[in-house]
């Protein structure tokens, strides 16, 4: 399968400072992303599929009385008004988030939820630096209000992303699956408040002058709602892309190591994602961010290449280590493809540190080139 990524256009923007998905104080709502669909052989086809922190429901047993933290629906099911979906989803975009896929607007999403305005908060800056207070960007011209999207995300909690996919037509199952990836990556779950407390973009590990390198970006999740007396809780998602910026006659990624080391004896491991896996075309997973086990940051990515991924737990040294590699002779490299690692961890003290390492293999005509071995580290004081 290809990588949806590859072909939509994706804005998505996000309160300063935070990259929490709020969590809402009813214990009773139900963190899984909900769809919506208006046909059983969609739904049919949808249930057979493994989407982590997803349900699937047809409109006609669609039940009310139960909460979700999001819903997707389509434009086309929406507008048959005598079904009533829409006045209720409109009822939710107080505290959940409310994916319309599908050809649609922003002024067909107004109107579906009977919405005065659509607009986003955005950051101020003074020169370089951002301010602590905000903006609101209203979406109110005629262009941007009658633009078609393929997907678009919105909620009145504005710790919530608003989401806008737009560029080349994808199919309504691709759409879907973004969605669900794109909710994955910024989910956690309603019964514990967790959020970024700190980030890193960009740090590339050279292989062949600026044609080949890896990229790695971090997000570190820290759990605010713990009751621990000795611990606290954080999570370390980092994202690897083996970029080959027009380097076409060589630099094909075979082969990528990543590791995630506690700097801290007295700090414990608890969970860690993806698992062993052939042929990764696809994976939805949940990472364990505390002692119970309601809290959950999302770890997924897709990528055609479909590569082996061998993960290493190594308790003596409080690491995890992820070997990803072509699968058999058969398999595909996977350049300019985005996969994810996750560590969670049990931390004491007042300092959360853990190292990540990388190192990647670009097959050359004559030599290979090598990404070396390279660490940084993430440390959160509090």
């Amino acid at each position: 399968m290809k990588s949806l990524f590859k072909s939509a256009s994706i804005f998505l923007w996000l309160v300063p400072n935070t990259f929490s998905a709020f969590l809402l104080p009813d214990t009773k709502v139900n963190p899984n992303l909900l769809i919506i669909t208006n046909d059983e052989n969609e739904k049919s086809s949808l249930s057979s599929l493994s989407f982590a922190n997803t349900d699937v429901v047809s409109l006609k047993n669609f039940n009310p009385s139960e909460k979700h933290a999001a819903y997707a629906i389509s434009s086309s099911t929406l507008n048959c008004k005598s079904t009533g979906i829409a006045e209720f989803l409109s009822t939710m975009l107080e505290d959940s988030r409310i994916y319309v896929y599908g050809d649609t607007t922003i002024s067909h999403y107004k109107e579906y939820f009977n919405l005065n305005k659509f607009s986003v908060q955005i950051p101020k800056y003074n020169g370089l630096e951002k301010l602590t207070s905000t903006g609101t960007l209203e979406f109110d011209t005629p262009e941007a209000l009658n633009k078609k999207r393929q997907i678009i995300c919105f909620s009145k909690n504005t710790r919530y992303p608003c989401v806008m996919v737009s560029g080349n037509e994808m199919d309504i199952l691709e759409q879907q699956e973004l969605i669900v990836q794109q909710y994955n990556e910024t989910f956690a779950t309603m019964f514990s408040k967790s959020s970024v407390v700190q980030s890193g973009f960009q740090h590339k590990i050279i292989a062949y002058g600026p044609r080949l390198y890896l990229n790695l970006d971090y997000l570190l999740y820290k759990n605010n709602d713990e009751t621990d007396p000795t611990y606290d809780y954080f999570a370390l998602k980092t994202n690897a892309t083996a970029v080959n910026n027009k380097c076409e006659t060589t630099g094909n990624c075979d082969l990528m190591e990543i590791k995630n080391q506690l700097c801290y004896s007295s700090d414990n491991i608890i969970d860690y994602s993806p698992k062993d896996t052939k042929r990764a075309k696809s994976v939805n997973a949940s990472l364990n961010l505390g002692s119970s086990a309601s809290a959950n940051i999302g770890i997924s990515f897709e990528t055609d290449a479909g590569p082996t991924i061998h993960t290493t737990y190594d308790s003596a040294n409080h690491a995890v280590s992820w070997k990803v590699s072509r699968y058999w002779f058969f398999g595909s490299t996977f350049n300019n493809q985005r996969l994810s690692f996750g560590t969670s961890w049990a931390s004491t003290g007042r300092v959360a540190s853990i190292n990540i390492s990388a190192y990647a293999r670009f097959l050359g005509n004559k030599i290979n080139h090598i990404a070396n071995w390279d660490t940084r580290n993430v440390t959160y004081r509090y």
